[in-house]
C-alpha cells in the first residue's frame, strides 16, 4: 500500500515478483527387476503470473508457465546405473525476470533453460 511507483504515483502494487499461486510435485515408480531396478519419474513445476517491478506495468508483466521433466534409471545389482533424462518436456519458454528500460522504451528478457536432455552412467564403489 502507498507504495510510489514510476508510472502511477503512489499507489498499492503486488509484491516484486510474487506469484498467486506455486505449485510443484513429483510422481516415482519403483520397479525390481530381480536384483536390477527400474525408477521412472516425473516432476512438475507450476508458477503463476507475477510483475518484475514495483510499477506492475504491462512492460514488467510475466505469464504464469509450467513446466515437466522426466527421468529414466535403470540400476544394476553390482552398483551401476545407467539414467536418461529430460527437462523441460514442452520446452517452454519461461521468462525468469524482465528489464524496464523506461529511458529508451525497450524491455530485455531473461529466460529459464530450454528443452535439454541427457545420458548418465555411474558407478557405486
Amino acid at each position: 500500500r502507498d507504495v510510489p511507483t514510476t508510472y502511477y504515483g503512489v499507489t498499492s502494487v503486488r509484491g516484486n515478483l510474487a506469484a498467486e499461486w506455486l505449485a510443484n510435485g513429483s510422481i516415482e515408480k519403483v520397479i525390481d527387476i530381480g536384483s536390477d531396478t527400474l525408477e521412472l519419474q516425473w516432476s512438475f513445476d507450476y508458477l503463476g503470473d507475477r510483475y518484475s517491478s514495483v510499477d506492475n506495468n504491462r512492460i514488467s508483466y510475466i505469464n504464469d508457465s509450467f513446466l515437466h521433466d522426466a527421468r529414466v534409471t535403470y540400476k544394476f545389482y553390482g552398483g551401476i546405473e545407467i539414467a536418461a533424462y529430460v527437462t523441460n518436456i514442452s520446452d517452454e519458454e519461461r521468462e525468469v525476470f524482465n528489464y524496464d528500460f523506461v529511458s529508451s522504451g525497450y524491455r530485455m528478457v531473461s529466460y529459464a533453460p530450454p528443452r535439454w536432455w541427457g545420458v548418465s552412467i555411474r558407478k557405486d564403489f
